[in-house]
């Protein structure tokens, strides 16, 4: 029974991140519930994986994960959207947002992974290609496959096995604030 995604989503709850399985090489939650079936129960992740083998892995962010909070950031030429680079402006006017987990979406975006003491709410377009996933969000997670078959994947330098998960800073709640 035991696979990678499945190695992964104990992983994950070991951490304290609550999971839910998505569709083979999708983004959809596989439970009735979605995101408010996600659990940080071992026995219940292991029955998921048995009979979904080949389930992305979904990790539900905001307050049942802990505090987790996640910077998406989506790029897609043929549509003019590059949240990387947006980020990048947006800190080079307003500071530097500390290192933290990043990880490369099988679509070529990124997800930056934080703590937060505090809740978050989700928001789409706080600036340009980027959003936030917080309280009642989730995002799809390493080493889950995209539709196009490519993997998520940990940066190699910012990954858990190589750094702590950074809290949210100012430079952070003030992005939060924006939009």
């Amino acid at each position: 029974m035991a696979n990678e995604l499945y190695e992964a989503a104990i992983t994950y709850i070991k951490l304290g991140f609550a999971v839910i399985p998505l569709k083979v090489r999708g983004k959809e939650p596989l439970t009735t519930h979605g995101v408010k079936d996600a659990t940080t129960d071992p026995v219940i992740v292991q029955s998921w994986w048995s009979k979904w083998k080949d389930a992305n892995v979904g990790i539900a962010t905001g307050q049942i994960s802990g505090g987790l909070c996640v910077i998406d950031m989506d790029i897609d030429e043929t549509k003019g959207v590059d949240g990387w680079h947006s980020l990048r402006d947006w800190q080079d006017k307003h500071g530097i947002i500390q290192p933290s987990w990043l990880c490369k979406t099988g679509r070529g975006g990124y997800h930056y992974y934080f703590l937060s003491n505090e809740p978050v709410k989700n928001k789409v377009k706080l600036i340009p290609g980027v959003d936030i996933r917080g309280d009642g969000g989730y995002v799809v997670a390493p080493p889950s496959i995209h539709p196009n078959g490519t993997p998520y994947e940990w940066d190699e330098n910012c990954h858990p096995q190589e750094m702590a998960l950074h809290p949210i800073d100012d430079n952070i709640r003030f992005l939060l604030s924006t939009g």
